[in-house]
């Protein structure tokens, strides 16, 4: 008799102990914000029309002088030595926009932002060649 009851009572002690695990976690996603946000040519291009942040082309000179998008604020060159130095002289509360030429160089550099405390960062998905893609020159 007293297993038949002590089971009932374990499974509802277990529910209830799932329960709340479930709800602390649901609430931690829920306010827990991605730092570094990635974004399609067109949304990245409205954050720069609203003059939303500092535009960022993290592509050697080279290619900058190639060609860049229009509203670019800064090129500092991901694969050169200084390149955490100059990244460090910036506002980490400021908001960032980033791109390179197919978005890996990018992600890194945001990678790199958001491990030195910066707060506010879109990666443009695809680089420069997916906003030239989208028509967006």
């Amino acid at each position: 008799m007293k297993n038949f009851l002590l089971f009932p009572v374990l499974g509802i002690a277990m529910t209830i102990a799932a329960c709340g695990g479930q709800s602390d976690a649901g609430t931690t996603a829920q306010t827990a914000r991605a730092v570094v946000q990635n974004m399609d040519p067109a949304g990245f291009k409205k954050l720069i029309d609203s003059d939303a942040g500092t535009v960022i082309d993290v592509r050697t000179p080279q290619e900058h002088e190639a060609g860049f998008i229009k509203g670019t604020d800064l090129n500092i060159d991901i694969t050169a030595p200084g390149f955490k130095d100059k990244i460090g002289q910036l506002d980490r509360n400021q908001t960032y926009l980033l791109y390179c030429r197919s978005g890996g160089r990018s992600a890194r550099a945001a990678a790199i932002m958001e491990s030195m405390g910066f707060k506010h960062i879109y990666n443009l998905e695809n680089g420069y060649m997916g906003w030239k893609q989208a028509g967006l020159e």
